[in-house]
């Protein structure tokens, strides 16, 4: 009875031992499969993250060059409109620079021009045209050209 047990036990053994083998080696495959998915969550989590951190960037660096555009679309406005002025002045630059000298030139004058009004409003308002036309025209203007004072010529007295 007891060799039969034995008997009975072997082949049991020779039954469960492939199947034991087997659970152990598929235990051993299913921890690696186990550690392999581990490592590959935790690279997916830290690619999730690389890649939550660069579509920040991404939006930033969007948000900056919308920002740069819309500057630069302002610059461009106020470069066409400093053109526009600058083209416009360059036109008048002729203009002030005549109106510059021949204010120069009245301002040479403007001594011997002074005197002689002064003088006139001061001394001929009484006489008569002709004779407020000689002492102006006769001796005033022929003294101050002697004594070289620079003064308007004709003298006008409605300027």
């Amino acid at each position: 009875k007891y060799s039969q047990n034995v008997l009975n036990c072997v082949r049991v053994y020779r039954v469960v031992k492939p199947k034991s083998d087997l659970v152990i080696r598929l235990q051993a495959e299913a921890k690696r499969a186990t550690d392999e998915l581990n490592s590959t969550q935790q690279q997916i989590s830290l690619l999730q993250k690389t890649l939550a951190d660069l579509n920040k960037t991404y939006e930033e660096a969007m948000e900056k060059k919308r920002v740069i555009e819309e500057e630069t679309a302002i610059m461009e406005r106020r470069k066409i409109a400093a053109d526009k002025l600058i083209s416009g002045l360059s036109s008048e630059k002729q203009r002030w620079n005549n109106d510059l000298e021949e204010l120069k030139h009245k301002l040479l004058r403007l001594l011997g021009d002074t005197l002689i009004c002064a003088s006139f409003l001061a001394y001929v308002g009484a006489f008569t045209f002709e004779f407020r036309h000689e002492l102006l025209r006769e001796l005033w203007e022929k003294d101050l050209l002697e004594k070289n004072v620079p003064l308007s010529q004709p003298i006008r007295l409605d300027e």
